[in-house]
């Protein structure tokens, strides 16, 4: 075997042990350490509350996965048909909600039309009613929140399929169907897949989600692994995983049959200027005001309810004397795990886009493993397999631990990211520059970073504010004596303090958003990622 494929199946098998080790070494621990001997299956009626409970997340999860659609849809398209400023505007927006915090979002919709919210109020002055005509709390608000935060990766996927089938596709049937004929017959089936593969990441996301059903007082699946977890029953634990890491699992095989199937595009072509307007349809002037208020509330409603609970600037100076340094320690782990995760990433990602067949199918798999694991079994994997080691339990007091975790579960993101960048790099321009005689790293600092940096600074954007305000994963890992600021909001929650609770939900906010506002700034250009 040549030493260059010895060294990428090292580093391969390196990445492996980076994603589902730290699993693999808790199963095997727990096995060896006779956790299940004393197990006691529970009885019928428990049983029978675990399954119902199961289903309460598959309900959340099938109403986030439809609310996605069609906010998502909705604002692809009205991305896609848009020209000009109004077409930058809306593409630098429409990621924010991703990089929200559901905890947050949840927060601030209880404030705004919650038992005690600004709507209640309003409401009870006006008709002397105690409360609103429907409930924020319960499955349905559970599955508003989450498709409010997750619905920008279908628009993402979307546009990704939009780009791909390009107005070619119906130029023929323009001379004789409709616009609406041409959008369900032609359109649609093409646009499908696309559109299934981002539902599908809504819907892994949002059936384990552990963060959002506690604050609107629903007891769900996950908060019986965590309660578990927390009773130091890990073996009801590991039992109470298994269903839910089927689900996940079957979810994420569906979503790779759907890539396989759908066309091959690249970042390069997202933003190539298209030469051809795209094909009207029927309500196509509402398309922008309806993408403009999904957008409102999905962005501007949860921060505009947060600054006015949090009763302006006092109250948020206050917020960050009493948790700078939760703070900073939040800004030092995102920091780490966004660079991590570029690092080890990058070259991932090189493989994945250079290679074809089953090695890239697998190299994709792979790397989509952390996606199948909810975060409180992520962090538990990580807590119970380095304590298994001298040299582990010192790292679990060190506060990189956290770091190294977040990356390890934002990995996919980051390489997804790069080996679309990776794929756009056209080969002529390498192969010219070294028969012109340029070496390795004149190439790569003339040719190839200039082309790369939207992709690099974009992945570690989205891994920044998406490790920033992890909680599920970091609450059950954080060294003593270390707390990240997304721990002490969920401590906050149980004490009442609504004023300073949604100061630090804003600081939570500019602390996701700053990054990724700023690299939009920079760059300057379309943020459209593949998925796949």
């Amino acid at each position: 075997m040549p030493w260059r494929a010895c060294l990428g199946l090292v580093y391969v098998l390196a990445c492996a042990a980076l994603l589902i080790g730290p699993l693999l070494a808790f199963l095997i621990g727990t096995a060896r350490g006779g956790a299940f001997a004393d197990f006691t299956a529970p009885n019928a009626a428990e049983q029978e509350r675990l399954t119902g409970l199961f289903w309460v997340n598959v309900r959340i999860a099938l109403g986030a996965t439809t609310l996605a659609v069609l906010c998502g849809v909705t604002v692809a398209l009205s991305i896609h048909r848009a020209r000009g400023a109004w077409r930058k505007i809306l593409a630098a927006v429409y990621p924010l909600p991703l990089l929200l915090p559901p905890t947050v979002v949840t927060i601030a919709w209880t404030h705004l039309i919650g038992k005690r919210g600004l709507a209640a109020m309003l409401w009870r002055d006006w008709t002397g009613a105690e409360q609103l005509p429907f409930s924020m709390y319960g499955e349905a608000g559970s599955a508003w929140v989450l498709g409010l935060c997750f619905f920008p990766l279908v628009t993402m996927s979307t546009l990704v399929g939009l780009r791909a089938v390009g107005p070619t596709s119906t130029l023929a049937a323009r001379v004789h169907a409709s616009p609406w004929r041409r959008w369900w017959g032609i359109d649609t089936p093409l646009l499908l897949p696309y559109v299934s593969a981002g539902a599908i990441c809504v819907a892994w996301l949002s059936i384990g989600d552990f963060e959002v059903p506690p604050v609107l007082l629903l007891n769900t699946y996950t908060l019986q692994i965590y309660a578990a977890i927390k009773s130091f029953e890990l073996a009801k634990a590991l039992l109470l995983c298994l269903p839910l890491l089927g689900a996940t699992a079957l979810i994420l095989g569906l979503r790779q049959l759907l890539v396989r199937g759908s066309a091959e595009a690249t970042l390069d072509d997202h933003w190539r200027a298209q030469t051809a307007p795209p094909d009207p349809v029927r309500g196509g002037r509402l398309l922008p005001v309806a993408a403009l208020a999904v957008l409102l509330l999905a962005v501007l409603a949860p921060v505009a309810s947060l600054a006015h609970q949090s009763t302006g600037w006092p109250k948020l100076r206050l917020g960050l004397q009493t948790a700078g340094g939760q703070v900073w320690n939040s800004f030092e782990t995102a920091l780490g795990a966004a660079a991590l995760a570029l690092v080890v990433g990058a070259p991932y990602a090189w493989l994945l886009a250079t290679r074809r067949g089953l090695i890239r199918a697998a190299l994709a798999l792979l790397a989509c493993v952390p996606l199948a694991i909810p975060g409180t079994i992520h962090g538990l994997a990580w807590s119970e397999a380095l304590q298994l080691t001298p040299w582990g339990r010192e790292l679990l007091t060190a506060p990189v631990v956290v770091s190294l975790a977040a990356a390890a579960r934002f990995f996919p993101l980051s390489v997804f990211l790069l080996a679309a960048a990776f794929a756009g790099l056209h080969p002529g321009l390498d192969a010219a520059a070294r028969v012109a005689g340029a070496g390795l790293v004149r190439r790569g600092w003339t040719i190839h970073l200039p082309l790369l940096y939207p992709g690099l600074l974009a992945a570690f954007a989205i891994v920044y504010a998406l490790a920033v305000g992890e909680l599920a994963c970091s609450i059950l890992i954080n060294p003593v004596g270390f707390m990240t600021l997304p721990v002490r909001l969920s401590s906050l929650l149980h004490f009442g303090q609504d004023e300073l609770l949604a100061a630090l939900c804003l600081v939570q906010i500019f602390m996701s958003w700053i990054p990724y506002l700023a690299a939009a700034a920079l760059l300057e250009r379309v943020l459209e990622v593949k998925l796949g």
